[in-house]
């Protein structure tokens, strides 16, 4: 592994986005009501749910560029580094510095929607930080942030004793609460199926399709969180 690696990449604040779509929407939403009350125009209604509703899907970068600073992260073998940018000006606004032998645990996740990415850390003392990365998972190569933190932490584990080797923090369908989750989804998907089959078999409704398509991709994504799960052990 080489001794100093540098990625340049985006970085989002995704609590102020999320924030700021919550608001767009729900406030979208309450003027949405009020004018179709008002005006009892249905046109009207069809517009404005599809600007407060539609449009923050179709127009998601738009939305997201308002919060997206561009950073630079690099890794050595004692620490990570992100250095984070000015949209405007391009000024370096902050730097966080994160030493491998302060971190407690971590929680590295590519996102099967779109191209972020998201490390939470956990560090010793207690405290916490997270981050969501822009242009990442898209070819699941060694540039990939979440590939680099995970390398280099198993880089830093070989030279500590047991107890203070960093670890892993299960995604959400490798835990125990992923687990129960998926047990409750189960036997009410089987519920449904059965009361379908019972009360009403000759139609099969579009929404039992779709939950048995989300069921499925809820198996897929637990193997794979399992699986990286081992992977990170074994080695």
């Amino acid at each position: 592994m080489e001794q100093l690696q540098t990625l340049e990449t985006y970085i989002i604040n995704s609590k102020r986005s999320v924030t700021f779509i919550s608001i767009y929407v729900f406030g979208g939403t309450l003027l949405t009501i009020i004018s179709t009350i008002k005006f009892h125009s249905l046109p009207l209604s069809l517009i404005s749910l599809f600007i407060f509703w539609i449009c923050p899907f179709i127009f998601q970068k738009q939305f997201r560029s308002l919060f997206t600073r561009k950073a630079t992260v690099q890794f050595c073998e004692k620490l990570f580094s992100i250095e984070i940018f000015d949209r405007k000006t391009g000024e370096l606004v902050s730097r966080d510095e994160n030493r491998f032998e302060e971190i407690k645990s971590f929680k590295a996740l590519n996102s099967s929607k779109d191209d972020s990415s998201y490390l939470k850390i956990n560090f010793k003392n207690g405290s916490k930080v997270a981050y969501t990365f822009l242009g990442q998972g898209k070819t699941g190569g060694e540039t990939d942030i979440t590939k680099l933190m995970v390398n280099y932490v198993h880089s830093y584990n070989d030279s500590q004793i047991e107890d203070e080797k960093i670890t892993l923090i299960p995604n959400l369908f490798a835990s125990r609460a992923g687990s129960y989750y998926l047990a409750v989804l189960t036997i009410l998907l089987i519920t449904a199926i059965l009361f379908q089959a019972t009360y009403k078999p000759k139609t099969i409704p579009y929404t039992l399709f779709a939950g048995i398509v989300i069921y499925l991709q809820i198996l897929a994504q637990r193997k794979r969180d399992l699986s990286d799960l081992e992977n990170f052990k074994k080695r």
